[in-house]
């Protein structure tokens, strides 16, 4: 279904985890069975939290994840100038809320685990 196309998957684990236990890499996979590129993560990445009343956390999130996405769908596959665009993104943190100072280190987290993988 998706032979020849670019992939990004914001999931955890989709480029393999950390022991022999895990299931295979789901993006090695897709790229064996004919994706041409598949930018997935290696890592856990951040999903929302419960102690954010106001949405920030979730906010700078999903900006993040925007930033890198635009950036994929622009064509780009290089693994550090994605990251860069995750870093990039985040507005002026605010020391007195500590669930918006967690989403910069979610998301550092989360993009230090971004792999790509191409058909050669």
């Amino acid at each position: 279904m998706f032979k020849g196309a670019r992939v990004y998957a914001f999931a955890c684990n989709t480029m393999g985890g950390h022991s022999d236990d895990d299931l295979p890499a789901l993006g090695h996979d897709a790229v064996k069975a004919g994706v041409q590129l598949f930018v997935g993560h290696a890592t856990a990445v951040p999903a929302g939290t419960g102690h954010d009343p106001r949405g920030r956390y979730e906010m700078e999130v999903r900006r993040a994840i925007g930033a890198v996405l635009l950036r994929f769908l622009d064509g780009e596959s290089d693994e550090r100038r994605l990251r860069l665009a995750a870093e990039r993104s985040f507005n002026i943190v605010h020391k007195r809320s500590p669930h918006l100072a967690g989403a910069p280190l979610s998301i550092r987290g989360a993009m230090q685990g971004l792999r790509v993988v191409a058909r050669s």
